[in-house]
């Protein structure tokens, strides 16, 4: 009974990030599905923190207006990663191919960075917004998330993995 709770426990962690993955190459590809998984989320978001009409707005703006003036880069990073993926997987093994794929790595690694950069920018005008109260109880659901590590890693190396 144990081998068939292990083999279950293998076979759900498997499924979990398959559909981890599915689910963010169908919102690249589908605008609909997108918009309401920011919905969903943004949604989720107020409700733990008891958010009010005020920074619903706000926010909902902030997230909007970056998610479109990020798409581009977004799609470029993710591009690049599958040009360097298919370069990676070739049978070239000479010196030149690896300095394009140095060069390549390092073009990305930028263009990643520079996601992250904006990223933490849109973090500290949403944090900015929150009122004490507001920011402990963010800060509690950071510390619940956090003592699921695992399961943030897989979730954060998987949909690294897809873009």
């Amino acid at each position: 009974m144990l081998a068939a709770g292990s083999n279950l426990a293998a076979w759900a962690e498997k499924t979990s990030d398959t559909l981890l993955i599915s689910q963010a190459q169908v919102a690249s590809n589908d605008p609909e599905f997108e918009e309401a998984l920011v919905k969903h989320v943004l949604k989720r978001f107020f409700n733990r923190i008891d958010a009010n009409d005020s920074q619903k707005k706000e926010i909902s703006e902030l997230v909007n207006n970056k998610r479109v003036a990020n798409q581009a880069k977004r799609a470029a990073l993710k591009a690049g990663m599958k040009d360097f993926l298919s370069s990676a997987s070739s049978l070239d093994n000479s010196a030149s191919s690896d300095a394009t794929l140095r060069a390549k790595a390092k073009e990305l690694r930028a263009m990643h960075e520079e996601l992250m950069d904006d990223r933490l920018e849109s973090f500290l005008k949403v944090r900015a917004l929150l009122s004490s109260e507001q920011k402990e109880k963010l800060h509690n659901t950071c510390q619940l998330f956090g003592a699921h590590k695992g399961f943030i890693r897989k979730f954060s190396s998987s949909l690294g993995e897809t873009l």
